[in-house]
């Protein structure tokens, strides 16, 4: 959660950067500070062009970890939806928390048999990805 603080932080200190200059480019400043010093406009654009560098790696990461964990729970969703399809339960809901994705569904009775939900969610959703099912009842099983 730390990482993902300093990492919006750092992104939102990018973003002014390049703002600033924007701003300060179309008010005509660029030409003074070219005359001042040369070097400012030099290094002034490499620490910018460093500094998004510097950030695309974590945010591409970042970025494809939720595409992986948003098509993951899509596919317990559908899973879970064709389980209990003709039961007594109905699905809640599909969240991510913590890392995990945790399904929801309520109902009375017996649930229908876990190891054909755990078979459907793990074709899609690899083995170190905990998946939690939680029953109306508060019952919590892990798949």
């Amino acid at each position: 959660m730390a990482l993902g603080s300093l990492l919006l932080f750092l992104s939102n200190v990018v973003a002014i950067l390049v703002a600033g200059v924007g701003v300060f480019t179309a008010a005509g400043y660029r030409q003074e500070a070219i005359e001042h010093d040369p070097r400012l406009r030099r290094t002034a654009i490499w620490i910018v062009l460093v500094g998004m560098t510097a950030l695309l790696v974590p945010l591409g990461f970042a970025s494809y970890r939720v595409i992986e964990y948003d098509r993951w729970t899509g596919a317990a969703t559908d899973a879970t939806q064709r389980w209990v399809a003709g039961s007594g339960w109905r699905f809640g809901s599909t969240q991510v928390s913590n890392g995990a994705i945790v399904i929801t569904i309520t109902g009375h009775g017996q649930t229908p048999p876990l190891a054909a939900l755990r078979t459907a969610i793990r074709r899609s959703v690899p083995r170190d990805v905990v998946v939690r099912l939680i029953e109306e009842s508060g019952g919590n099983v892990g798949l």
